[in-house]
């Protein structure tokens, strides 16, 4: 994640871009990614990019089920 003082400065927007320019110069066709559904910015930052839900894994503490994305490339 980001450190809270350097939220909202689109550090995490060019984190994933580098990390989505790294998979394509590596030739793989599809990025899948895994968050916390704790983490709303994150949820939004990557479906505004392209990427979409796989898969849903629960836990009790809905807080702490994790969202499964993938994005082809």
């Amino acid at each position: 994640g980001v450190v809270p003082e350097a939220r909202n400065e689109g550090v995490a927007q060019l984190l994933l871009e580098a990390q989505e320019d790294w998979v394509a110069e590596q030739g793989y066709n599809t990025l899948k990614v895994k968050s916390r559904n704790q983490f709303p910015a994150m949820l939004r930052l990557l479906l505004r990019n392209g990427y979409i839900i796989e898969k849903f894994e629960e836990k009790v503490n809905l807080r702490e089920s994790r969202v499964h994305f993938i994005k082809a490339m």
